[in-house]
C-alpha cells in the first residue's frame, strides 16, 4: 500500500449512543494489537483502555466491549502505536518479495509519522 496521509489518530466526542467508530488512518490489516484507545474524563483525565474490539477489515473500533456507549463529556482517542522496531529480515540468496520490502518500508513511514505527532505535542529548549 501506499501511504497517503499523514492521520495517525482519530477523535470522538461521546453521545451516549454510538459505539463504532471510524478508523480514518491508515494501517496494516495484520495488527489490531497496534491500535490503542484512550478515554478523557470531564476533568480533562486520560486513561488507557482495553474495553474495546478492532476490525481492520471494516476499519473500526467499537468501544465499549461491555457496558454503556461513551457518555457526553467524554472524549475518545483512538491512535495508531507501533513498536520502535523492525521486523523485516532479509537472508543472503533467500527469497525476496516486493510486497515484504514496501509494507516494511510502510510500517517505517507509520512510525515515522507517530514520532512527529509526538514531537507535535512537546516542548523544546533552544538548541544551545
Amino acid at each position: 500500500m501506499a501511504v497517503e496521509n499523514t492521520i495517525v489518530k482519530n477523535i470522538y466526542m461521546g453521545n451516549g449512543v454510538t459505539t463504532e467508530f471510524p478508523i480514518t488512518f491508515q494501517i496494516g490489516d495484520e495488527h489490531p494489537e497496534y491500535v490503542i484507545v484512550y478515554i478523557t474524563d470531564a476533568a480533562g483525565v486520560t486513561r488507557e483502555t482495553d474495553n474495546f474490539t478492532v476490525n481492520l477489515e471494516k476499519k473500526v473500533v467499537t468501544y465499549p466491549k461491555s457496558g454503556d456507549p461513551l457518555p457526553v463529556g467524554k472524549k475518545m482517542t483512538i491512535y495508531r502505536k507501533l513498536p520502535l522496531y523492525q521486523l523485516l529480515n532479509l537472508v543472503n540468496q533467500g527469497p525476496f518479495f516486493a510486497e515484504n520490502i514496501e509494507a516494511a518500508l510502510d510500517d517505517i513511514t507509520f512510525m515515522m509519522q507517530q514520532l512527529s505527532e509526538n514531537l507535535g505535542r512537546a516542548l523544546f529548549l533552544a538548541v544551545d
